[in-house]
Protein backbone atom coordinates (compact mmCIF):
# COMPACT_ATOMS: atom_id res chain seq x y z
CA UNK A 1 0.00 0.00 0.00
CA UNK A 2 1.24 3.80 -0.86
CA UNK A 3 1.12 6.39 1.80
CA UNK A 4 0.70 9.48 -0.07
CA UNK A 5 1.41 12.91 1.34
CA UNK A 6 -0.32 16.01 -0.10
CA UNK A 7 2.69 19.10 0.55
CA UNK A 8 5.35 16.77 -0.47
CA UNK A 9 4.04 15.24 -4.02
CA UNK A 10 1.06 17.47 -4.88
CA UNK A 11 2.88 21.28 -4.52
CA UNK A 12 1.52 23.82 -1.93
CA UNK A 13 -2.44 24.36 -3.80
CA UNK A 14 -3.84 21.37 -1.73
CA UNK A 15 -1.68 21.29 1.05
CA UNK A 16 -2.94 24.49 1.62
CA UNK A 17 -6.64 23.59 1.89
CA UNK A 18 -5.95 20.63 3.72
CA UNK A 19 -4.21 21.94 6.94
CA UNK A 20 -7.23 21.77 9.57
CA UNK A 21 -7.57 18.18 8.79
CA UNK A 22 -5.15 14.97 9.77
CA UNK A 23 -3.71 12.70 7.49
CA UNK A 24 -6.64 10.20 7.45
CA UNK A 25 -9.31 13.10 7.29
CA UNK A 26 -7.34 14.09 4.23
CA UNK A 27 -8.26 10.90 2.67
CA UNK A 28 -11.29 10.83 3.29
CA UNK A 29 -12.01 14.04 1.21
CA UNK A 30 -9.32 13.87 -1.42
CA UNK A 31 -8.71 11.13 -4.06
CA UNK A 32 -5.41 10.10 -5.73
CA UNK A 33 -5.15 9.58 -9.04
CA UNK A 34 -1.61 7.61 -9.81
CA UNK A 35 -1.65 8.41 -13.96
CA UNK A 36 -1.05 12.04 -13.23
CA UNK A 37 0.29 12.31 -9.58
CA UNK A 38 -2.21 14.69 -8.23
CA UNK A 39 -4.87 15.03 -5.81
CA UNK A 40 -8.41 15.96 -6.22
CA UNK A 41 -11.11 16.46 -4.26
CA UNK A 42 -13.90 13.52 -3.83
CA UNK A 43 -16.42 14.33 -6.43
CA UNK A 44 -19.31 12.06 -4.10
CA UNK A 45 -20.36 12.69 -0.85
CA UNK A 46 -20.21 8.91 0.24
CA UNK A 47 -18.13 8.43 3.59
CA UNK A 48 -14.25 6.99 3.03
CA UNK A 49 -12.02 5.49 5.01
CA UNK A 50 -8.06 6.59 4.88
CA UNK A 51 -5.75 3.81 5.65
CA UNK A 52 -2.05 4.06 6.17
CA UNK A 53 0.58 1.48 5.41
CA UNK A 54 1.55 -0.57 8.37
CA UNK A 55 4.77 -0.10 10.02
CA UNK A 56 6.16 -2.05 12.78
CA UNK A 57 6.69 -0.42 16.45
CA UNK A 58 10.53 -1.41 16.12
CA UNK A 59 10.69 0.70 13.38
CA UNK A 60 11.62 3.97 15.57
CA UNK A 61 11.35 7.37 14.02
CA UNK A 62 9.27 5.78 10.97
CA UNK A 63 7.16 4.44 13.58
CA UNK A 64 6.46 7.83 15.75
CA UNK A 65 6.20 9.88 12.47
CA UNK A 66 3.31 7.62 11.02
CA UNK A 67 1.62 8.29 14.82
CA UNK A 68 1.47 11.65 13.91
CA UNK A 69 0.09 11.48 10.77
CA UNK A 70 -2.96 10.07 12.84
CA UNK A 71 -3.60 12.68 15.44
CA UNK A 72 -1.65 15.74 14.12
CA UNK A 73 -3.28 18.30 11.91
CA UNK A 74 -2.05 19.48 9.13
CA UNK A 75 0.53 17.45 8.62
CA UNK A 76 3.13 18.13 5.55
CA UNK A 77 6.14 16.64 5.51
CA UNK A 78 7.57 13.07 7.18
CA UNK A 79 11.37 14.31 6.61
CA UNK A 80 10.39 17.96 7.53
CA UNK A 81 9.16 16.96 11.12
CA UNK A 82 12.03 14.20 11.57
CA UNK A 83 15.34 16.80 10.76
CA UNK A 84 14.06 18.25 14.17
CA UNK A 85 15.00 14.90 16.17
CA UNK A 86 15.86 12.55 14.14
CA UNK A 87 19.97 11.78 13.13
CA UNK A 88 21.22 11.52 9.68
CA UNK A 89 20.52 7.64 10.12
CA UNK A 90 17.34 7.67 10.55
CA UNK A 91 16.65 10.60 8.34
CA UNK A 92 18.67 8.47 5.70
CA UNK A 93 16.29 5.29 6.55
CA UNK A 94 12.88 7.27 6.40
CA UNK A 95 14.05 9.14 3.19
CA UNK A 96 14.26 5.29 1.84
CA UNK A 97 10.96 3.85 2.78
CA UNK A 98 9.22 7.13 1.41
CA UNK A 99 10.22 5.83 -1.75
CA UNK A 100 9.35 2.25 -1.18
CA UNK A 101 5.68 3.21 0.16
CA UNK A 102 4.97 6.48 -1.34
CA UNK A 103 4.01 7.59 -4.90
CA UNK A 104 6.64 10.52 -4.85
CA UNK A 105 6.32 12.65 -7.73
CA UNK A 106 10.04 13.90 -8.05
CA UNK A 107 12.07 11.86 -5.54
CA UNK A 108 14.74 13.78 -6.74
CA UNK A 109 13.52 17.40 -5.92
CA UNK A 110 13.16 15.29 -2.51
CA UNK A 111 16.62 14.22 -2.32
CA UNK A 112 18.16 17.86 -3.20
CA UNK A 113 16.06 19.27 -0.46
CA UNK A 114 17.30 16.98 2.07
CA UNK A 115 20.50 15.19 1.41
CA UNK A 116 22.61 17.48 3.27
CA UNK A 117 20.42 16.82 6.61
CA UNK A 118 21.33 13.21 5.66
CA UNK A 119 24.68 13.46 5.16
CA UNK A 120 25.92 15.05 8.34
CA UNK A 121 27.55 12.28 10.09
CA UNK A 122 29.00 11.02 7.42
CA UNK A 123 32.40 12.37 7.46
CA UNK A 124 32.98 10.76 10.87
CA UNK A 125 31.92 7.61 9.81
CA UNK A 126 34.13 7.90 6.90
CA UNK A 127 37.39 8.67 9.26
CA UNK A 128 36.40 5.60 10.98
CA UNK A 129 36.24 3.73 7.83
CA UNK A 130 39.49 4.71 6.58
CA UNK A 131 41.14 5.53 10.07
CA UNK A 132 42.31 8.65 9.12
CA UNK A 133 41.09 11.58 11.56
CA UNK A 134 38.82 14.38 10.45
CA UNK A 135 38.62 13.09 6.89
CA UNK A 136 37.38 15.67 4.51
CA UNK A 137 34.43 15.16 2.20
CA UNK A 138 33.56 17.58 -0.46
CA UNK A 139 29.74 17.59 -1.66
CA UNK A 140 30.05 15.04 -4.31
CA UNK A 141 31.74 12.82 -2.09
CA UNK A 142 28.92 13.26 1.52
CA UNK A 143 26.13 12.75 -1.58
CA UNK A 144 28.36 9.40 -3.02
CA UNK A 145 28.60 7.87 0.36
CA UNK A 146 24.81 8.93 1.46
CA UNK A 147 23.28 7.54 -1.37
CA UNK A 148 25.16 4.24 -0.93
CA UNK A 149 23.61 4.10 2.58
CA UNK A 150 20.43 4.39 1.10
CA UNK A 151 21.23 1.31 -1.70
CA UNK A 152 22.00 -0.59 0.87
CA UNK A 153 18.60 -0.01 2.37
CA UNK A 154 16.85 -0.11 -0.71
CA UNK A 155 18.67 -3.50 -1.88
CA UNK A 156 17.23 -5.04 1.11
CA UNK A 157 14.15 -4.19 -0.20
CA UNK A 158 14.51 -5.86 -3.28
CA UNK A 159 14.74 -1.96 -4.80
CA UNK A 160 17.33 0.18 -6.09
CA UNK A 161 18.12 4.15 -6.34
CA UNK A 162 17.90 3.52 -10.26
CA UNK A 163 14.04 2.34 -9.79
CA UNK A 164 13.15 5.71 -8.64
CA UNK A 165 15.62 7.77 -11.14
CA UNK A 166 17.95 9.03 -8.71
CA UNK A 167 22.00 9.31 -9.53
CA UNK A 168 23.66 5.87 -8.29
CA UNK A 169 26.63 5.76 -5.37
CA UNK A 170 30.29 6.24 -7.11
CA UNK A 171 31.20 2.62 -8.66
CA UNK A 172 33.97 2.33 -6.27
CA UNK A 173 31.18 2.17 -3.49
CA UNK A 174 28.71 0.03 -5.68
CA UNK A 175 31.48 -3.00 -5.62
CA UNK A 176 32.18 -2.39 -1.94
CA UNK A 177 28.33 -3.28 -1.64
CA UNK A 178 28.61 -6.40 -4.17
CA UNK A 179 31.04 -7.91 -2.44
CA UNK A 180 29.43 -6.99 1.17
CA UNK A 181 25.95 -8.67 -0.62
CA UNK A 182 28.16 -11.85 -1.61
CA UNK A 183 29.89 -11.97 1.47
CA UNK A 184 26.42 -11.91 3.41
CA UNK A 185 25.47 -14.60 1.11
CA UNK A 186 28.39 -17.04 1.89
CA UNK A 187 28.42 -16.32 5.67
CA UNK A 188 27.27 -19.63 7.10
CA UNK A 189 28.00 -22.36 9.28
CA UNK A 190 28.78 -25.34 7.27
CA UNK A 191 29.21 -27.66 10.30
CA UNK A 192 25.98 -26.25 11.89
CA UNK A 193 23.60 -26.58 8.55
CA UNK A 194 25.08 -29.96 8.59
CA UNK A 195 24.43 -30.64 12.06
CA UNK A 196 20.88 -29.30 11.48
CA UNK A 197 20.19 -31.34 8.59
CA UNK A 198 21.22 -34.33 10.26
CA UNK A 199 19.18 -33.61 13.21
CA UNK A 200 15.80 -33.23 10.99
CA UNK A 201 16.14 -35.83 8.31
CA UNK A 202 15.01 -38.35 10.65
CA UNK A 203 11.96 -36.19 11.88
CA UNK A 204 10.97 -35.71 8.16
CA UNK A 205 7.21 -36.96 7.48
CA UNK A 206 5.97 -38.83 4.51
CA UNK A 207 5.27 -35.95 2.18
CA UNK A 208 8.44 -34.12 3.49
CA UNK A 209 10.92 -36.97 2.71
CA UNK A 210 8.94 -37.38 -0.84
CA UNK A 211 9.57 -33.21 -1.44
CA UNK A 212 13.50 -34.20 0.22
CA UNK A 213 14.14 -36.70 -1.83
CA UNK A 214 12.96 -34.93 -5.51
CA UNK A 215 15.28 -31.92 -4.10
CA UNK A 216 18.40 -34.04 -3.42
CA UNK A 217 17.50 -36.17 -7.04
CA UNK A 218 17.14 -33.11 -9.17
CA UNK A 219 20.37 -31.50 -7.68
CA UNK A 220 22.47 -34.61 -8.01
CA UNK A 221 21.23 -34.68 -11.25
CA UNK A 222 22.58 -31.44 -11.86
CA UNK A 223 25.97 -32.37 -11.27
Amino acid sequence: MKILTPSLYDGDAVSTRCRHLTYLEFLSKFLWYGDRKSWSPRQNSKSSIGRLAYVHLTSGELFFLRMLRCHQKGFRDFLEEACASATPAELGSVFAHILLHCDVTDPYKLWRKYWKEMSHDMPEKVSQTVKIPDYHLNDDGLQGNTLYEIEVILNNCGKSLQNFCLPPPPEGLLAQLANRLLMEDRNYNQNALMQEKNDSVPKRNAQQKIIYDLIINANAGNH
